[in-house]
């Protein structure tokens, strides 16, 4: 799910839910609109020129969930109990 101005009512009832629900997706949080850019913009550039027939799935690991009902992600840095990295 990536927040944008365009959501229909149905999708804004789901994303003020869905952060109930970050601490269970491996992300932690909802998708950004621009972590879709940044993912077109390197198919677009020179760096993706050898890069054919491959599916790229933008969509901050939530494919590797096992079920829709997971235990709340434990980061490796929690585990260690050190603080979670600031995003610029």
């Amino acid at each position: 799910l990536f927040p944008h101005e365009d959501m229909t009512a149905d999708i804004k009832g789901n994303l003020a839910r869905t952060h109930d629900k970050d601490p269970c997706q491996p992300a932690m949080r909802v998708g950004r609109p621009r972590e879709l850019g940044w993912a077109a913009t390197f198919l677009a550039s020179p760096y993706a020129r050898f890069v054919s027939g491959h599916t790229l799935v933008v969509d901050g690991a939530n494919w590797q969930r096992r079920g829709l009902v997971n235990p709340p992600v434990v980061t490796v840095r929690q585990q260690m109990g050190k603080g979670a990295f600031e995003l610029p």
